[in-house]
This record gives structure tokens, sequence and C-alpha cells, in this order.
């Protein structure tokens, strides 16, 4: 049929996005578009600013209170939490596991950062703390919880600058742990 075909990877990281919008310009001939796009993104970067604290954030993926499954090393919440300013809360194993309230207890997360459908699905901040062991942590404490877009969050695409200061911008204005 003569359709070339390009194959791109996404390895969740700020370079990675900057080289695909290179490479799909570059495809379709639109350098000029690259230029400005990639631009865009450098400047929503600089909007993330120093915290004065590294705080640890544990994401956690909700399809009602029992489904919960939190992310490790090598997700895409990870290295976005890292880019805002944060750690990931919790560390040793790679992709998704369930949560328990142990495990909850244990990472004792700073913040909780769930796209908004999770927490939608949760009944909101309210549902959130009646998860066992929310109570018990900093983040359950000082209410300290964070919802976004899951495609704003987790894509790396061409708002993922946009995105990694919004998060910034959460983290420095959660509250304090009573």
């Amino acid at each position: 049929a003569g359709a070339r075909v390009l194959m791109l990877h996404n390895d969740f990281t700020v370079e990675s996005t900057k080289r695909l919008v290179r490479q799909r310009a570059d495809t379709l001939g639109a350098s000029q578009a690259a230029d400005s796009l990639l631009a865009r993104i450098d400047a929503d970067l600089q909007a993330v600013q120093p915290l004065s604290d590294t705080p640890s954030v544990l994401f956690i993926y909700a399809r009602g209170a029992g489904s919960l499954m939190v992310a490790g090393e090598g997700t895409p919440m990870q290295r976005m939490i890292e880019i805002a300013g944060g750690r990931n809360a919790v560390q040793g194993f790679e992709q998704f596991k369930p949560l328990t309230p142990e495990a909850l207890i244990a990472a004792n997360p700073d913040a909780i950062l769930l796209f908004d459908s999770g927490l939608e699905s949760l009944q909101g901040g309210e549902g959130l703390l009646k998860v066992p062991g929310m109570a018990a942590t900093k983040a359950g404490r000082a209410r300290a919880f964070i919802a976004m877009d899951g495609g704003f969050l987790s894509n790396f695409g061409p708002r993922g600058g946009e995105a990694a200061a919004y998060l910034n911008k959460a983290l420095r204005d959660r509250p304090a742990v009573p």
C-alpha cells in the first residue's frame, strides 16, 4: 500500500518526549512547529520550582475501594513525581502492586497522588480517608490529596512540562501535617 510506518518509543522522560516531538515533526515536514512546541515544553518546565523539602508521594491507581494499586519504580508516575521535585514513597518493585494497609502505613507518604477519575471512584477525599491505613499517614492526617487528569499526568506528551509544573505547585501548596 506504500504506507510509511514510523515506530516510536516513549520511555517517559522529558528527553524522550522531546525526541518523539522531533521525530514526528521531521516525518511530517513540520520542523518549525516542533521548534515552537519544544520551546513551550521548556518554558513550562521553567515553572517547576525547587521545593523546601523532597516530599514522598504515593501514586494510587484506584478503581473503587476494592481495586487499589500503587506505582513502583519505572512507571510514568514515578518519573513525573521526580520531575516535580518529589520522590516515590515506595521502592523495591517495578510497575504496580496491590496496596495493603501495612504497606501504606510503612510508606507514610507526605502526599497522595491519584487520577481524578480514581479519586471520584472512591467518592472523593472522604472516601480516600476510609481506605484502611490512610488516616494514619502524614498525607491522610493533612488531607494532602492531589488529583490530576490521567492523560495529563502520565502520557508524557507535549503537555508534560505543564503537568510537571502543576504537580510541583500542588506539592508546594499541600497542607501541613497537623
